[in-house]
């Protein structure tokens, strides 16, 4: 098994396909300007702290290391090199203006640390290291991009990694964890992972893991597709590279004339769906207002008859909802995709009834009717024989 990493692992949770392509094609991202002006500015804050105890490198020598690991071969554009370099120029002196005078000497900075995870192995670099008052560990993270809130540090996984690398390798105990804006100059702290996240953090390592050792790289379409640059290689975009895929497979799959023949069918078939969907749901709503009415629940044609029944679902917002039976030990009983069992937890007698009244009061209760239709029977002795059920609108 091959060592993984923090990054190597949201490349596989974005896209197998992409992640075959990287680690095992040996197809490279390209150096990309943001990236490039991140690991520029990196360096110059690496030497701000390197083995430094009484005060930070001077500024000149923190911005020479932020000069030397800017690629200008990363920039199509002069002009687009020279707004990165005055960038993360201003980012630097910032920083340093900000932190030279109360400057704290870090334990260690840009810490490669090589661990397991149950048995897979792992790699992190741990951006900033640093001791606090009671002798245990700080862990800070810069970030040069976007801008984010303190619910990025609260659900970071890179964060848990490096928490579980520093106490695995160090054997020292995390207290806090931080991501750091660096262009805002704004730091969110979090205390250490609870062992509950620990776990969960280890299951998605381990899972990914063994997805990839079964050699699960199905591609994943999605918006990271338009900046992929393993497009021309990826089965999913095969049509658009044809001269890197081969066309006609051997029988008995379709050939490739026939593949698009039908591929023009699907679409058809599918489009015609979506209209014949718009119109069943229309005469559905005018259905139910007609049953709605008149309090009956069936109305009969020359060819179908449709029988209707309506029932009452409650409906309440998933983080309410968890934010009430996480603290009770009660979130797993409605976990489940299927929305029956979120509407029943108010009638549950396993939730005590302080905690039931409080989730009815968060919640709403809505009418939802159901219309089934089948064939007129030639007896016409009013039963319903193989109906095929139709969701119908929620009053």
């Amino acid at each position: 098994m091959r060592r993984l990493s923090q990054t190597a692992i949201r490349t596989y949770r974005t896209c197998p396909q992409q992640w075959k392509q990287i680690y095992v094609d040996g197809r490279k991202l390209p150096p990309a300007p943001p990236l490039t002006l991140g690991s520029a500015v990196h360096a110059g804050l690496e030497t701000f702290h390197r083995e430094r105890v009484s005060g930070p490198a001077p500024l000149t020598a923190v911005l020479a290391a932020f000069e030397a690991e800017l690629d200008p071969a990363a920039f199509e554009d002069p002009a687009d090199l020279e707004t990165a370099r005055s960038e993360g120029r201003v980012m630097l002196e910032r920083f340093y203006a900000r932190h030279a005078p109360d400057f704290r000497p870090a334990l260690d900075v840009e810490l490669v640390l090589k661990y397991d995870v149950e048995d897979v192995p792992m790699i992190s670099i741990l951006d900033h290291v640093e001791k606090t008052g009671d002798d245990r560990l700080r862990v800070r993270d810069y970030k040069t991009g976007r801008f984010f809130g303190p619910e990025e540090a609260e659900r970071s996984d890179q964060l848990t990694l490096y928490q579980i690398a520093a106490e695995d390798r160090l054997g020292i105990e995390v207290e806090a964890l931080s991501l750091y804006h660096v262009p805002s100059l704004t730091e969110w702290t979090v205390p250490k992972r609870t062992e509950a996240e620990v776990v969960a953090v280890r299951a998605l390592v381990t899972g990914t893991a063994a997805a990839i050792e079964r050699g699960e790289f199905e591609p994943r379409p999605g918006r990271h597709c338009a900046w992929c640059h393993a497009k021309p290689w990826c089965p999913a975009f095969a049509d658009e590279f044809p001269e890197n895929w081969a066309q006609e497979p051997a029988p008995p799959a379709p050939g490739h004339a026939e593949a698009t023949a039908f591929a023009d069918a699907l679409g058809e078939v599918r489009e015609l769906r979506k209209e014949l969907d718009v119109q069943a749901r229309d005469l559905q709503d005018r259905l139910v207002a007609y049953f709605e009415a008149t309090g009956e629940r069936a109305v009969s044609g020359d060819r179908y008859r449709v029988t209707a029944s309506v029932g009452e679902r409650f409906q309440c917002d998933d983080d309410v909802l968890r934010a009430l039976l996480e603290p009770a030990g009660l979130w797993g009983r409605v976990l489940a995709p299927a929305w029956h069992l979120k509407a029943r937890v108010v009638d549950d007698p396993a939730v005590p009834p302080d905690l039931r009244h409080a989730i009815e009061e968060r919640g709403t209760r809505r009418r939802s009717w159901t219309l089934r239709h089948a064939p007129r029977r030639a007896d016409e002795d009013g039963s319903d024989p193989g109906p095929d059920a139709e969701p119908g609108p929620e009053a």
